[in-house]
């Protein structure tokens, strides 16, 4: 099972709400970029789970649409950036699907991976992820550690990947 991690891409300072935060428009382009870069290798998403604040749905919008086909999309309040990754993992096992898109925030998303990865997520500092970036994992099993990091990609090595 494949399982694609990212973090929305570059937001708007706070004003009054969270939740309510925009994407840049640097952001926005990054979110794109990054779906044009998962389509150019060809990767396959059968579902997506979004946090339901604005910025993740938007940086959902913008991958599916350089996808040029619609993708299955599910607003996931375990998705906000509060949450433990045991929760996220218990709600994603229940889940048929081969490959899956998971949008989400920080520190959430770095807690996620090393959770997955190291069984762990004391270890969230060695899996950094700025806005925009993205984590593939091979999942073996919905266990901690259950996972293998295959790809990180930054936001500047897609766009360097996609001039190439």
């Amino acid at each position: 099972m494949e399982l694609i991690l990212v973090r929305h891409g570059t937001a708007e300072p706070l004003k009054t709400v969270d939740e309510q935060r925009a994407l840049t428009q640097a952001g926005s382009q990054d979110a794109g970029a990054l779906g044009l870069f998962l389509k150019k290798k060809q990767t396959l998403i059968n579902k997506a789970f979004v946090s339901p604040y604005l910025r993740t749905e938007q940086t959902f919008e913008q991958i599916a649409q350089a996808f040029n086909q619609s993708i299955d999309k599910e607003s996931a309040n375990y998705l906000i950036p509060s949450l433990s990754p045991s929760a996220v993992v218990q709600a994603l096992a229940q889940h048929p699907y081969s490959s899956i898109l998971v949008v989400t925030h920080q520190p959430l998303i770095s807690s996620l991976l090393s959770y997955l990865v190291e069984g762990t997520s004391s270890k969230r500092f060695q899996y950094p992820m700025q806005p925009g970036d993205c984590a593939c994992l091979t999942m073996f099993d919905w266990s901690a550690g259950g996972a293998r990091l295959d790809n990180r990609l930054t936001v500047s090595g897609v766009r360097r990947a996609l001039h190439d």
